[in-house]
């Protein structure tokens, strides 16, 4: 099936209704964009991440946490990091304040 769709002027386009059902994608789903020989192609991105479930492991201190807990955490410590090298780099000497 071949539709025609247009791009807007921030690079959007609107996936035809009848090849959004087809292709079984939904409101809100991640889908995967890539350039093959100078075609776009859009893919599911669903089942890429469901054949890579489980292949990697969690570090241990993950293992058993909330996922939005673990996001919060990392990024608690990274903004204290952040900080704590500002403080470094603005003081005199390099010595904190």
């Amino acid at each position: 099936m071949t539709k025609i769709a247009t791009v807007t002027n921030k690079k959007q386009i609107t996936i035809p209704a009848m090849l959004f059902r087809k292709v079984g994608f939904y409101n809100g789903q991640k889908i995967l964009v890539r350039e093959l020989d100078g075609d776009i192609i859009l893919s599911s991105f669903d089942g890429i991440v469901n054949e890579l479930a489980g292949s990697l492991k969690s570090p241990k201190q993950w293992q058993g946490k909330n996922i939005d807990k673990i996001i919060d955490s990392a990024k608690k410590e990274y903004l204290t990091k952040r900080e704590i090298h500002k403080n470094y780099r603005s003081s005199p000497n390099g010595v904190e304040n």
